[in-house]
């Protein structure tokens, strides 16, 4: 099957690669003076080794991929030179829309809700949502996820492995990522952190997925969500004229929640530091 022409990128807000650990690239820089986006070491692209590609997918919704983190922005790029679908070596590792190249012409940004896919405006609105529960309402969210473990555990099952896109898991796994870590630090037990990161992260990936799951799955995975909070979030779809104002609000949010966090981690190293040096 012959390629498309132009893919995506999503990329931290600086306009850098997400990849951690990888060689800083400048993705902003390249859209705004033309220059290529090219990797500082690889002549040739090795599937099995992520460090000789620049990833790239063939639709905004797979272009977040795995990573735990809020997308930043979103960049429509085009190949240049070598050019590999990873599908072709690993069929069951990830979708057919990801791919690999050398080197990148960036040729336009969009709005940074699509790297979630259609619905992606929608999953900013849950992330907005979850960052104003209170303590105890994510406690109600914990207590719910609980007694219907064995359920969703099927339909987990079931959703992960039915070929969708990677929309959905990135919203779970940034979702989820932030609500366990801001319940630990509150001290509250793992099983309870996890169980309500598990209710509010199936959330945002069922809310990424409306329109690909069957009615029933959609059902099982908001079920803890709309015990607690209702069903008017995720069964409303989002009107565009709101589309700044929310996503401006969901992004000041997450930056506060991850200071928060970031704080709790210095007091600890702080801690750890003074403890070391009394030792």
């Amino acid at each position: 099957m012959t390629p498309p022409r132009l893919f995506y990128k999503t990329v931290s807000r600086d306009g850098c690669n997400l990849k951690p650990n990888a060689p800083r690239l400048n993705y902003e820089d390249a859209f705004m003076t033309g220059r290529a986006v090219r990797h500082p070491t690889s002549t040739r692209i090795d599937v099995d080794d992520h460090a000789t590609f620049l990833s790239i997918a063939s639709t905004p919704g797979d272009s977040l991929g795995n990573y735990r983190y809020f997308p930043g922005r979103l960049f429509v790029v085009e190949p240049l030179g070598e050019l590999r679908c990873m599908d072709e070596a690993h069929p069951k590792v990830g979708p057919p829309t990801w791919y690999a190249a050398l080197a990148l012409r960036v040729v336009q940004e969009k709005p940074s809700w699509m790297a979630f896919g259609d619905n992606g405006l929608l999953v900013f609105d849950v992330f907005r949502e979850m960052l104003e529960l209170d303590h105890a309402t994510l406690l109600r969210l914990a207590e719910q996820r609980l007694s219907r473990t064995t359920d969703l555990d099927k339909a987990n099952a079931i959703t992960w492995d039915s070929g969708r896109n990677t929309a959905g898991n990135a919203a779970l796994l940034i979702a989820s990522n932030l609500i366990a870590r801001i319940l630990i630090i509150e001290g509250e037990p793992l099983e309870v952190a996890r169980a309500a990161a598990a209710a509010v992260g199936e959330a945002a990936a069922a809310s990424a997925w409306r329109d690909l799951l069957p009615r029933g799955l959609w059902e099982q995975l908001t079920a803890s969500w709309r015990a607690v909070l209702g069903d008017e979030l995720l069964t409303a779809y989002v009107r565009p004229p709101e589309l700044a104002e929310r996503m401006a609000e969901a992004q000041r949010d997450y930056d506060a929640a991850q200071a928060r966090i970031a704080r709790f981690n210095a007091g600890i190293v702080h801690f750890i530091t003074g403890v070391s040096k009394i030792t």
